[in-house]
C-alpha cells in the first residue's frame, strides 16, 4: 500500500514488483507498470526441530523463486533508482544496484526492524543501501546501531483523504480493530481487555477486520472469554467497507506490541474516530491527541481507557474533533515530497552535481 501511494504522487515512470495475491489487484497509477510475481511463503513461527528446519528451507526456496522471477523484469526496466519496502527483497535490490550501478533505497515500515536487529546478515545488507527510510521517529536510534545516521530519512506513513473521511454517520456502541491477525498486533490483550470492559458495558461489540495466521487461536480465546456473541470477525474488507465501519464505531482500538506507523490509526483519525492505542512505534504521535495511549500488554489500562472514552461524552467529542484536523497533516503527498527530494539528491550525487 505505501508503495502504491508513493507511485501515485511521485508520478515518475515506475516498475512496481509485488507478490501475486488472489483477486483483482488495485489499479496502478498511469505512470506505473505492475509486475506480479507468484512464489510460496511458508510460516515458520511456532515450529522447532526438523519441522522448523524444513519450513525454513521452504521459506528460503520461496524467496529464491521470487528473486529468479523478478530479476529479469527489474533489469529490463533499467530504473534510475531502486526502492524496496521491507528487508526481504533486499537481495534483489542489491543485485540490481550492482548490475545497473544505481542508488538503492529501503523503507523499514515496522516489525521487520526486529528481524534486522536479530540478524547480522540483514544488518550487513541494509548497510549497503544508499538511503534507509523509516516511518517512526522511535526507530531512528535503533537503526543507528547498524546504519550511518546520514543515510537515515524519516518518511511517515500517510492517509488517503479521498478514501477515508468523516461521513457524519450515527455512531454505534462498537469498538473496531483493523489489521492483520498477527502476533505483532497484540490481539490477545485486546480480547482480554474487551472482556473486562464488557462487565460494565455489556451492550458493546468488538468488530475485527483482517485476516492472518493467528485467526484460529484468537477465535478460540474469544470463546474461552465468553465473547462469542459480542466479537464479530469480518475478515478482509474493501476500503469502502472499512471506511463505513470506522464511521459507525465509537472507538478504534490498537493493541500492538511492535509497530512502525500504522496506517489504520491514521485512517481512523481521518474518519473522526477516537482511539485507544499502545505506546509503540509512532502510535503516541497520533494517539495522545486523538484518544488515550497506554503501555503495551497492559490489559487493565486498555480496559480503563475504553471505559473512559465510552463514558465521557465530552472527552470523546474533543478527541473526535482533533482527530480529523490531525489526519490532514499526514497526507501521502507530503511523504512523496520527502522521497522525491531524496531521489533527486541521490541522482545528483551519482552524476557529480551539487544538490
Amino acid at each position: 500500500m505505501p508503495a502504491y501511494f508513493l507511485c501515485k504522487y511521485i508520478a515518475w515512470p515506475t516498475l512496481m514488483i509485488t507478490r501475486q495475491h488472489d483477486g483483482v489487484p488495485r489499479q496502478p497509477p498511469p505512470t506505473t507498470f505492475l509486475k506480479q510475481v507468484s512464489f510460496w511463503d511458508v510460516r515458520i513461527s511456532g515450529y522447532r526441530g526438523w519441522r522448523g528446519l524444513l519450513r525454513r528451507l521452504g521459506k528460503l526456496s520461496g524467496y529464491a523463486l521470487f528473486f529468479l522471477r523478478a530479476a529479469w523484469p527489474a533489469i529490463r526496466f533499467r530504473p534510475k533508482i531502486v526502492h524496496v519496502h521491507t528487508v526481504l527483497p533486499l537481495p534483489l535490490g542489491l543485485w540490481v544496484k550492482l548490475v545497473l550501478r544505481v542508488p538503492l533505497c529501503v523503507t523499514i515500515h515496522g516489525s521487520e526492524l526486529l528481524t534486522v536487529e536479530a540478524s547480522p546478515f540483514w544488518q550487513a545488507l541494509l548497510r549497503r543501501a544508499d538511503r534507509v527510510f523509516y516511518v517512526s521517529e522511535a526507530m531512528r536510534e535503533r537503526l543507528c546501531a547498524f546504519v550511518p545516521g546520514n543515510r537515515l530519512v524519516y518518511s511517515p506513513s500517510g492517509v488517503d483523504l479521498a478514501c477515508f473521511s468523516n461521513l457524519g454517520l450515527a455512531r454505534q456502541q462498537k469498538v473496531i480493530m483493523v489489521g492483520s491477525l498477527k502476533w505483532q498486533k497484540g490481539y490477545p490483550y485486546a480480547l482480554e481487555a474487551f472482556s473486562r470492559f464488557r462487565v460494565d458495558h455489556p451492550e458493546w461489540r468488538l468488530i475485527i477486520i483482517g485476516e492472518g495466521p493467528e485467526g484460529e487461536k484468537l477465535r478460540l480465546l474469544a470463546a474461552q472469554l465468553g465473547l462469542d456473541s459480542s466479537v464479530h470477525w469480518l475478515g478482509r474488507q474493501t476500503q469502502e467497507q472499512v471506511q463505513q465501519h470506522l464511521n459507525t464505531a465509537r472507538i478504534f482500538l490498537l493493541t500492538s506490541v511492535s509497530e512502525g506507523f500504522p496506517k489504520a490509526l491514521l485512517e481512523a483519525a481521518a474518519c473522526g474516530t477516537p482511539v485507544v492505542v499502545t505506546d509503540v512505534g509512532s502510535c503516541r504521535e497520533v494517539g495522545e491527541h486523538t484518544g488515550t495511549v497506554v503501555p503495551p500488554k497492559d490489559v487493565a489500562a486498555l480496559a480503563a481507557a475504553l471505559a473512559h472514552l465510552a463514558d465521557d461524552a465530552g472527552f470523546w467529542l474533543q478527541c473526535a474533533r482533533t482527530a480529523e484536523s490531525l489526519a490532514r497533516r499526514y497526507v501521502w503527498q507530503h511523504t512523496a515530497d520527502i522521497v522525491v527530494a531524496v531521489y533527486r539528491q541521490l541522482l545528483c550525487e551519482r552524476d557529480g552535481y551539487e544538490t
